[in-house]
Order: C-alpha cells, then structure tokens, then sequence
C-alpha cells in the first residue's frame, strides 16, 4: 500500500467515525466542522486522483437521494457502496468520436494509426445505435481513443483533450477538414464495471462553466442602453468592449480562451490611471467590492433557509430582509436559535449556523472581511500570472475551470456596481462619469463603513445583491 492509498484509507475512517461513532450530539457545530473538513480533504484527493467534477457530483445523489438506493440499504451501507466505488484503481475506457464528414481521409488515416487513437470505418452495433441518427449517405467515420481514467466522464474529457491535440496537428492546412459529432459514447467493460454512455461532450464542457454562483441574483439583467450615455466617451468604448469579450467568452469552450477573454473584459473597466500597473489597481478596488458581496450574499442565503420554514416564528417579521437580518443575527441570539431549530434540513442547518457565526459580532464580521479579502488579491495574482502564461507560452493544460467561475463573478460584481452608480449620476443630473469616479466612491463607502462598525459598532452593510 502506498502513500496515498494510506491517507485515502486513513481520511475515509475518519468519516465513518465522526459521522456513525458515538459523539456528544448537544455539540452539532463541532461535528459538522470535522465532516466539512474531512469531506473538503477527500473531494481534494479525489480531484487530484483525476475523477471529474460532474461525475462527484452525481455520486453525491447516491447518498442524498433516497430513490438511488438499494432496495433495504441503510445510510451506512450506502455510503460503503458509494465510497468503495470511489477506491477503486482507475480503468481502461475506449472513446468513440463520430466524423459526419471528412476531406484528406488517406491523410487522416497514417497521422491516427497510433495505439491510444485510430480512425475506424465500422464498430460494434451496440455502439452505434447510441449515436443520433443521421439522415444522410455520407459514409461516416469513428475515432476511437483508448484512455485510463477513474470515471467514464473524466475519460471523456481526457479524450477530448487528446483529439483536439491531433486536430491541432491535422487542421493546421486548409486541405484538411473535419466535422467531429458533439456525441461521443464511452465504453467500458470489465470484471468490476460495464459502461456504455453516449454523453454529450459540449454540453458536459459548458456544465463546468455554469454561472449560478455568489453573483446571482434576480438582479443581474442590467438596462445600460438608459445609462450609458452618461459615461465619458473613453469609458463607452470600455465598456463595450468589456461586453464583447463577456460574450466571447459564453461561445468558447476553450479554458485557455475563457481566461484570456475574461481577463480582457475586467481589465477593460480599470484602464483609467495613468502608469499604474493593472494588477495593482485591481488587487485595490476588486478584493474590497468583493469581501461585501460576499457578506450579501450569505444574508441571501440565510432569508433562502427562513423563507423555507414552514410556521411561523414569534418575533420574526414577515418582511425580513437583509438589514433586519443582520439586526437579529447581532442582537438577537435567542430568535437566531429559534430560527436554527426550524431549520428542517441537516445541511441548511449548518450552513445556517456558519453564516450565523459570521454575523453574531463586529469583531467575527471584520475577521470574515479580511478574509475574503485576502483570498480574491491571492486568486486575481494567481489568474494574472496564468493569463501572462497562456499569452506568453502558449500554456493550456489542465487550467481549472474555477478560476473563469470566479473571474465572471469579478466582472459581474464590477457591472452591478457601475451600473448602480450611474444611476445615481443620471438622476442628480451630474456632468459625464468615469469608472474611477464610480469606483473610487463606492471604494470610499466601504472602507467608511468598515471604519464605522470597527470603531463605533455600527454596522451598515452597502448591499449590492439584494
């Protein structure tokens, strides 16, 4: 056994032990603290070990959702059935890509007679008939990719990055030419598993792209056509062309693409100081606007969990909103307990009690600024220095897609706050704005108000997600 497996074995003993040994059950909070902890440990290995997000995802349902168990399996041995298919040693999967049209097929044919990558005319019924059908006489063509992986989804991936590669060397001449079918279908078959899957491969890709994140709100459609105009002409073309690398950027699948064009687009809306360097100036204003949102939206969070209580609680206003929430969560420790015991769900529960935490006083609202602070400057200098990679080397490998979730939740963010503030311009009928009027205002309200609650213990939250 090496290493690893040990510190796999040795963190899946240490979940079944928090989770079904015997433990003092009037301290929830420091039982769900150890499982977060675990749990963020092993999802890490498993990430490393190379299993795709999305499939993780989908083994999550096998213990959160009843109707995927066993007829007679309880929790304890469902999670036994999920985590030993987890464990086991990656396997051999073959990834078949269908051509619906192709030019240079001789050509095509000596560059893919590799062992890992062929191209192939016939294949077996049983694959075929997962493929859509295609009415037309072209004759078609298979390339079949033989890929080790530790789930059928992270080999198609793998795959994919494989054939683009060839494809990089093979359409590089225009003689050359190749519709590639977004089906593939994976097959595995061995002693410990059978796959047969057709899986829709751009749709996979944009899945991990999925902009839900802390961002979201029912806010997030802006009408900057009745605005604009407010803006000085410099900013007008900034801001456009901030908007045309955002849409770029929804039509690649590319991760190295995505990068680029996101980054082109935040930077597009801080080119307004002379001389500075842009990573200075971003790692300035963004980590700042960032850290408050980051407070909105868990107060989001928490009127989520209380909107789905079903009765009514004493003392609790039908109308909360944010400011009222965070009056409670400051002043009023037995109605946040009441609202945690209504709380149906084990999980809401606990993600109840962290915001709670958060909130219970200016010193541990403070902490959580600083915080969140700290992590957006460290993950801009970590984008920046990717991005110069890509431009500069040409780097594509393995970029995770996190960092464009996060950097369209930058630019987001950024949209909201030039949009509110151009408002404010248009309705006191001001001159023509820049973004470093917008920003530098807005900079000045947060940092005030951060002033305000550490000194004086008055807490005012500039909400922007309401």
């Amino acid at each position: 056994m090496d290493e690893i497996e040990s510190y796999e074995i040795s963190i899946i003993e240490k979940l079944k032990d928090i989770i079904f040994g015997e433990h003092d059950l009037t301290q929830p909070k420091r039982i769900y603290d150890k499982i977060d902890i675990y749990t963020g440990m092993y999802i890490s290995l498993l990430i490393d070990k190379g299993f795709s997000y999305t499939y993780l995802y989908h083994r999550l349902e096998y213990l959160t959702k009843i109707s995927n168990y066993k007829k007679g399996l309880k929790f304890e041995e469902q999670f036994d059935v999920v985590f030993n298919k987890l464990s086991f040693e990656k396997l051999e999967y073959d990834v078949y890509f269908r051509v619906n049209k192709i030019n240079g097929i001789s050509y095509v044919r000596k560059e893919f007679d590799k062992e890992d990558i062929k191209i192939i005319s016939d294949i077996d019924s049983n694959i075929l008939r997962r493929f859509p059908t295609v009415n037309d006489e072209v004759k078609k063509y298979y390339i079949k990719i033989k890929i080790t992986a530790s789930d059928y989804l992270a080999a198609v991936f793998l795959a994919k990055k494989i054939l683009d590669k060839n494809l990089d060397l093979l359409l590089y001449s225009h003689k050359v030419e190749m519709d590639i079918d977004d089906i593939c279908v994976v097959y595995n078959q061995s002693k410990i598993i059978k796959v047969i899957k057709d899986v829709d491969v751009k749709k996979q890709l944009k899945k991990m792209y999925v902009e839900e994140s802390l961002y979201s709100s029912k806010n997030d459609v802006y009408h900057f056509s009745n605005v604009i105009d407010k803006l000085e002409p410099l900013e007008r073309r900034q801001i456009n062309q901030s908007f045309r690398y955002m849409r770029l950027t929804r039509r690649t699948l590319s991760n190295e693409q995505k990068i680029i064009n996101l980054w082109i687009s935040l930077e597009s809306l801080f080119h307004w100081k002379d001389g500075a360097k842009i990573l200075t100036i971003l790692s300035n204003y963004v980590p700042k606007f960032y850290s408050h949102l980051s407070l909105s939206s868990r107060l989001n969070l928490a009127l989520k969990f209380i909107k789905s209580i079903p009765v009514d609680i004493e003392g609790l206003d039908k109308d909360i909103d944010q400011k009222k929430m965070v009056h409670i969560f400051l002043n009023n420790e037995d109605l946040s307990i009441r609202i945690y015991e209504n709380i149906n769900d084990e999980l809401k529960k606990y993600r109840f009690r962290q915001i709670y935490e958060t909130f219970k006083n200016i010193k541990s609202i403070s902490s959580q600024l600083k915080k969140t602070e700290q992590d957006v400057e460290k993950q801009i200098r970590r984008i920046y220095f990717l991005r110069n990679k890509i431009t500069h080397t040409g780097f594509y490998s393995d970029i995770n897609p996190i960092l464009s979730i996060h950097l369209m939740d930058y630019i987001q963010m950024c949209y909201s706050i030039i949009y509110t503030g151009l408002l404010d311009y248009k309705m006191l009928e001001k001159r023509n704005v820049r973004f470093f009027d917008i920003f530098t205002i807005k900079l000045f309200e947060y940092d005030e108000n951060k002033y305000n609650f550490e000194k004086n213990n008055l807490f005012e939250l500039p909400l922007m997600a309401d």
